[in-house]
C-alpha cells in the first residue's frame, strides 16, 4: 500500500508505504515501512524507484518480487504507479472506494466520462461529456451539505468561536469547536452533520443573539 501527499502547492509531499500480509502462523499482519519527504517530480516512474529504493535501503528487501498486490486510493496519479508494478495486481483501497460511493449517493459528485457521438447536422464524430453517475436519491443534498458547510465555516475567527463555546456551556451541551473542512472527504460531511444535530438548539439563540447586537 502506498499513499503520495502534497501541500496545496504541490511544492512539498510525503510519500508512505506500508504493507500488509499473512505471516507462517496465519497472523495478519500491517506493518508501516517508511515515510519519506518527497519534494521531488511527480512522475510515476520516480515515485516507483523511490518506493522500491527507500524499502531496499531500510529492510533490504525487494518489493517487486514479493508484492502481489498494489493498493493505493483512486486518484489517477496514483493508479498509474500501481500499474507499473508489473508483476502485482493493482487494486484500490476499499476506504476510498467507499468514500466515492457514497458521495456519488449524496449528490456531492458526478462521473463524466468523454464519448464520440455523430452530429446530426454533419454526420460526423464529435467528443461530449457524458454523465454515467447521476446523484443519488438524495438529489437535494449537496445543497444542503453546502448550507451546513457554510455554517461551520462561519466561525471562522476567536470571537465568534468563543460565543459559540458560551452558548453551548449554557446549553449544557459538548462544547465542540468548528471542524477543518475538507469537502472532497465524505467523513468530513458526515462529521458535519453530526456536530449540526448536536448543535441544532444553539442556533436559535444565536440568532436572537445577532438580533440584539450581540453576535457580529
Amino acid at each position: 500500500m502506498h499513499d503520495n501527499c502534497t501541500t496545496g502547492s504541490g511544492k512539498k509531499g510525503l510519500l508512505g508505504s506500508s504493507a500488509r500480509f499473512i505471516n507462517k502462523k496465519w497472523e495478519f499482519c500491517n506493518i508501516a515501512l517508511f515515510i519519506t519527504v518527497h519534494n521531488g517530480s511527480r512522475a510515476s516512474g520516480k515515485v516507483k524507484v523511490r518506493i522500491t529504493s527507500r524499502i531496499e535501503a531500510l529492510f533490504r528487501i525487494d518489493s517487486e518480487a514479493m508484492a502481489q498486490f498494489t493498493m493505493s486510493d483512486t486518484a489517477s496519479s496514483v493508479h498509474k504507479v500501481s500499474k507499473i508494478f508489473e508483476d502485482s495486481l493493482p487494486t484500490d483501497c476499499t476506504m476510498h472506494v467507499r468514500s466515492l460511493c457514497l458521495q456519488y449517493g449524496m449528490d456531492m459528485r458526478k462521473n463524466y466520462e468523454t464519448v464520440y457521438v455523430v452530429a446530426p447536422d454533419t454526420n460526423k464524430q464529435k467528443k461530449e461529456l457524458c454523465l454515467f453517475s447521476v446523484g443519488g436519491p438524495f438529489p437535494g443534498f449537496a445543497a444542503l451539505i453546502k448550507k451546513v458547510r457554510n455554517l461551520n465555516n462561519y466561525f471562522n475567527s476567536p470571537q465568534r468561536v468563543e460565543r459559540l463555546t458560551k452558548v453551548q456551556q449554557f446549553y449544557d451541551l459538548p462544547e465542540l469547536s468548528p471542524i477543518v473542512d475538507c469537502d472532497t472527504r465524505v467523513a468530513s460531511s458526515a462529521t458535519l452533520f453530526q456536530r449540526t444535530i448536536i448543535n441544532y438548539s444553539i442556533f436559535p439563540a444565536l440568532r436572537i443573539l445577532r438580533r440584539r447586537g450581540g453576535v457580529q
